[in-house]
This record gives C-alpha cells, structure tokens and sequence, in this order.
C-alpha cells in the first residue's frame, strides 16, 4: 500500500541496539530513503524475503538508502547471526527483545511479522506492505519515494530490477 505525500503518517522515533552493540536511530538518516523490516528467524516468509531485502540494500546504497530489519521476536544474537550468513544478509537489525520498537510503532505497523516500511525522507510512512515483500513491489515503492524527493536511483531501470536481470 502506498500514501501519497499529502497523507503520510510520520514515523514515531525508531532506535534501539543492533546485534553488533551498535545504537542506530532513524533519525540519524532524515533526508535519505529508510527501509525498515520486522522480521525473527523462525518467520518462513522473512526467511523468503531476506534475499530480496538485502539485494535491494545493495543495489540502493549509491542512492543513499538505508535498510533497518527489527528482530521482533527476541532472537539470540546467535539466531541472527546464523540466520544473517544463511541468507547473506549484510544490513543491521534492531534487537527488539523488550518489544520497545514495536511498542513505539503501535498504530503504524500492523501486528503481524514480517511488515516492510519505506520512509520518505522526512520520515513519513511512504509505503507498507503486511507479509512477504518482493522484489518488483519493494523496488516501485523505492523508486517512486526516489522520484518524488528528486533522488538519484541506481541507473538501472525498475523493468530490469523487477525481474532480476
């Protein structure tokens, strides 16, 4: 689902701890794109979409676009870590264990794992999408916050991100 610029909700703040014992606010990145991901490891449908989250990870970064996942299920660091080079995930994950983030986003992000945010970038809830994400979908809803804040996007087109080639 995708809101239009004139009716998106504002992200309430988002911090926490990643795995690494690295404190990261979405804050820190106003201005840029934000990807947020709630996900824990024994998710079938986030085990589906790593792939497809970290491979839009490294195809934005040039364009300045951030990707947070949000361990909502209190996943040993172990867990995350294996669950990560399984998957070849490189992006940084929150440790919700305590439940804080989730319990900041009440209202924004519906109850249920895995859900994917794309921010604009002054923070507002550009798009949601409930269950597994995939690619063609994440790229238009990344392309189009691109777009409209005049944001350079990787030189190849969303045709060709779509499918893969």
């Amino acid at each position: 689902m995708q809101f239009a610029a004139g009716q998106r909700q504002e992200l309430p703040p988002v911090s926490g701890r990643t795995f690494d014992g690295t404190e990261v606010s979405v804050a820190q990145w106003r201005g840029s794109v934000v990807v947020l991901n709630t996900w824990y490891a024994d998710c079938a449908p986030c085990r589906e979409e790593a792939p497809v989250l970290q491979s839009a990870a490294d195809r934005y970064a040039s364009s300045g676009v951030h990707l947070l996942g949000i361990n909502v299920r209190g996943d040993s660091p172990s867990q995350v870590q294996a669950f990560q080079r399984s998957r070849g995930v490189s992006y940084p994950s929150l440790d919700d264990s305590d439940g804080e983030v989730m319990l900041t986003l009440r209202g924004v992000v519906p109850n249920a794992t895995p859900v994917t945010l794309v921010l604009d970038t002054q923070g507002g809830v550009a798009a949601s999408a409930a269950g597994e994400v995939d690619a063609s979908t994440l790229d238009a809803f990344i392309e189009d916050v691109l777009a409209e804040g005049g944001l350079a996007s990787p030189s190849t087109s969303r045709s060709t991100l779509s499918t893969g080639t």
